[in-house]
């Protein structure tokens, strides 16, 4: 009986020293840097990783030890919440809760210079050229860009800008994440180099699609890319079956779209001509995104370039200097531009048709600066039928050209009146007779409202102007 008795002793003392032992106390500092777990340990405890994926809600289980390379367990690339699970003798508790992304350590996660121009994974929008001095990939042009996809939740670039010292024209770019264009960031570039940019940042951990756009024109500024960089990695961008060339002037480049009417103590403030006045036009408030052609090719799901110029005429401009420089002759160059003496040029490297992407269909919106080059010759009515006869030749010489570059079946679609240049109507449409042969060529009339400045339409008539143009070619392309 003194036996039992003992023995029944010993186990109820057993129970009470267990009982007393003091509840251990959770790390609360668990954290990952350089790939390592880190967390404050305890002795003869025992630690499981308890990684919760974020994409399925799966759990992932692995015994670890303070210093433990996340990347020797075994686990696929995704973003995890993470845990760890310490257990003393009948004790569990667990520390904080960290989130943690396991990466593709193969993955390609910076593009850079020359590679760029072949890379499968970085898709550029509009015509470029490649400064082998800089190595630089230089956009010039309204719409002009790159697009890339990802698995991150980040993206950087390195950038050059000219004209960065000039408020009114350095590069003016707008960042358009995963299609969100009611979310878009616009930043400008304020040096020629060191423009080292976190373009995006704070993205939902997953792939995205981030899309990098010039603002501005090239009568303004250009800019490049030399290097972008993911804290992820990229992935083979998309093109889209359809391809839409968007040919013009300063319609289809934007000019000062999202100026404002200037007003005094509420009254309206007039230009010497009676015309209601708004800001100067800038770089800034030129948006290429708000124009009746970017619209179009963005509600039609195409990709897009876009060659355009203020000032040029098909045949001449007044606003150019020489008058007799043409967007038919720039067209066939890389980009056209202005130059510090304000001189209108085009770039000296030809434009490479043949390795170019064929159009479906191709925008042209000109007329506006030929009809002042045109009506110059008022005082001499020999030379005034002339140009307007120039007009009319020049344009079918622009459609046959465009026809032998991507085919008999592209569809052309004429544009005119988006600034409301009635008195040039009769000549664009004595233009179109002159083609009364060629079926895939299609006449559109838009109502420009005059609402920027110098008299352009305005971001609200764009997008008016877009529904008219949106409407007719998805007619015409059935798409």
């Amino acid at each position: 009986m003194k036996k039992i008795i003992n023995a029944l002793l010993i186990i109820f003392s057993v129970f009470l020293l267990a009982s007393c032992t003091e509840p251990i106390e959770a790390p609360q500092d668990l954290k990952v840097e350089n790939d390592l777990i880190a967390f404050t340990e305890i002795e003869d405890a025992i630690y499981k990783a308890v990684f919760i994926s974020t994409a399925d809600n799966k759990v992932h289980n692995r015994v670890v030890s303070n210093g433990t390379n996340i990347y020797t367990l075994s686990l696929a690339e995704g973003e995890y919440q993470l845990y760890i699970e310490i257990t003393i003798g009948k004790q569990v508790v667990n520390t904080n809760q960290i989130t943690i992304v396991i990466r593709d350590i193969n993955a390609v996660n910076e593009l850079k210079g020359e590679t760029m121009l072949d890379s499968t994974q970085i898709k550029f929008i509009g015509r470029t050229l490649y400064d082998q001095v800089d190595e630089v990939n230089m956009m010039h042009h309204s719409g002009s860009g790159f697009e890339v996809k990802i698995i991150g939740t980040s993206l950087s670039a390195d950038l050059i800008g000219t004209n960065t010292t000039q408020q009114a024209k350095k590069p003016f770019l707008a960042v358009v994440a995963d299609e969100n264009h009611d979310d878009v960031r616009v930043l400008s570039l304020d040096e020629k180099h060191n423009n080292k940019l976190v373009l995006v940042e704070g993205l939902k951990y997953g792939e995205h699609t981030i899309r990098v756009i010039k603002r501005s024109e090239a009568l303004d500024s250009f800019f490049g890319v030399k290097a972008v960089y993911t804290d992820g990695k990229f992935l083979d961008v998309e093109y889209k079956d359809r391809f839409i060339e968007i040919l013009g002037d300063s319609t289809t480049a934007g000019y000062g779209n999202e100026t404002k009417q200037i007003f005094i103590n509420g009254i309206p403030v007039k230009d010497e001509w009676g015309y209601n006045k708004y800001e100067d036009k800038t770089s800034g408030n030129s948006n290429a995104l708000k124009t009746f052609g970017y619209l179009t090719a963005q509600a039609v799901n195409a990709d897009y370039s876009i060659f355009s110029a203020s000032g040029w005429g098909l045949t001449g401009s007044i606003w150019t200097n020489p008058q007799t420089v043409n967007l038919f002759d720039a067209y066939r160059k890389v980009y056209t531009t202005t130059n510090n003496s304000f001189v209108n040029v085009y770039s000296d490297e030809d434009y490479n048709f043949a390795t170019a992407r064929k159009a479906d269909a191709v925008i042209i919106s000109v007329g506006t600066n030929d009809l002042y080059y045109i009506e110059a010759m008022q005082g001499d009515q020999i030379k005034f039928q002339e140009r307007k006869q120039a007009f009319i030749d020049k344009y079918k010489e622009l459609v046959d050209f465009i026809m032998y570059l991507y085919g008999a079946d592209t569809q052309i679609f004429m544009v005119y009146g988006a600034m409301v240049e009635s008195r040039m109507y009769h000549t664009v449409e004595a233009a179109y007779a002159n083609l009364s042969g060629y079926t895939n060529v299609h006449l559109v009339k838009l109502q420009g409202d005059n609402g920027a400045v110098d008299h352009h339409p305005s971001v609200s008539s764009n997008e008016e102007m877009a529904q008219v143009l949106i409407a007719k070619v998805k007619e015409v392309m059935n798409w």
